[in-house]
């Protein structure tokens, strides 16, 4: 998997994640208001993943609908989770077998040729570890847009911080919060020195996706800083909704206001 999944490979698709920053920013600063989550980081990361794995535009807004019913279910919606995971699964099988006839440059074509000596991924494990990437790598970096933007909008003084300097780096896993290692562990402070956050993990079990996440995160919530200099939250903190889920924190929305541009 490491031998496709590269940061070179990550790196080469900054201007086109770039550019869909921008185009999803456009769509929305003449309003003056947004919902960060539904309005930018959700199509941002499904759709940065979507092209990474090579899924064809014919059937994005399917596979899309497919995703939100797996793992963004409404308490009313929970019944047909399972047919969203069967669907989801069924056209993965059918997307390698469309890559293994006819590559393209995209993680999958590059997953069906990988090879280590003699091993290679066998179909199962292929669909199996494009599922993982597909969902893992657009709800984790969507938590991580929505939680970040989140923290810095309920902060303001850390979030003058970042537009000071938006090299700063945001860590918010909460085994980073341990406080034998970390002093005011809970305390947001984005000019935190120490080291050895786990948010990514670490050795054999380090997030393949990581370079990717924080390429997307670094656009995400810096365009959103650039562009729209006054952004504030336009509801309480403690009145927004979180998803329910045992592995995952997240939030189901995130409105906010701003000036809206000329």
């Amino acid at each position: 998997m490491g031998k496709a999944f590269t940061t070179r490979r990550v790196e080469s698709v900054r201007p086109a994640i770039q550019a869909r920053v921008d185009t999803l920013v456009d769509g929305f600063a003449a309003r003056g208001e947004a919902d960060l989550i539904e309005e930018f980081a959700f199509p941002l990361t499904c759709s940065v993943i979507m092209d990474l794995v090579g899924i064809p535009a014919s059937r994005r807004q399917e596979f899309d609908g497919w995703v939100r019913g797996a793992v963004e279910p409404r308490p009313h919606e929970y019944a047909g989770v399972p047919q969203a995971w069967e669907s989801i699964w069924a056209f993965l099988a059918d997307l390698v077998t469309d890559k293994e006839h006819d590559p393209g440059d995209d993680l999958t074509s590059e997953l069906v040729a990988v090879r280590d000596g003699t091993d290679r991924l066998s179909p199962e494990e292929l669909g199996g570890m494009l599922s993982l990437l597909l969902l893992a790598g657009y709800t984790t970096t969507l938590d991580l847009i929505g939680n970040g933007m989140l923290a810095l909008l309920s902060h303001p003084q850390q979030l003058a911080a970042v537009r000071a300097d938006p090299a700063v780096l945001i860590a918010l896993a909460a085994a980073d919060r341990d406080p034998v290692r970390f002093r005011d562990p809970d305390r947001f402070d984005v000019n935190r020195r120490d080291a050895g956050g786990v948010a990514f993990g670490y050795g054999i079990h380090r997030c393949l996706g990581a370079p990717l996440a924080r390429l997307e995160g670094e656009l995400a919530i810096g365009t959103l800083l650039r562009r729209l200099p006054d952004l504030a939250l336009a509801d309480d903190p403690a009145k927004l909704g979180w998803r329910r889920s045992p592995h995952l924190r997240g939030l189901h929305a995130l409105p906010v206001r701003f000036a809206a541009a000329g």
